[in-house]
């Protein structure tokens, strides 16, 4: 659960990324993020409900080099404006 829909990814790479690899995020299929030299993503405003993330790592010629398995996850949101039932 991410305040306002937000939520950190933050990957294992082992071993550690080359200088030429760059990862990029999968939200639902999509690429959400551009290829990045990192291991940790934010991404912002997503809607409630089940999502499904998957990175890639890319080789300098920004080929898929692996791709990791999927992985469900389910965001939800508090509603903070609910009246007191009683």
């Amino acid at each position: 659960m991410g305040a306002a829909g937000n939520i950190a990814v933050d990957l294992g790479i082992e071993p550690g990324l080359r200088e030429d690899h760059r990862v990029r995020l999968l939200v639902d299929g999509q690429v959400s993020q551009s290829a990045m030299h990192t291991s940790a993503f934010m991404v912002p405003n997503m809607n409630p409900g089940e999502h499904v993330l998957q990175a890639e790592l890319l080789d300098a010629g920004g080929e898929v080099r692996h791709r990791t398995s999927p992985v469900t996850i389910y965001v939800l949101r508090a509603n903070v404006n609910r009246q007191p039932s009683g």
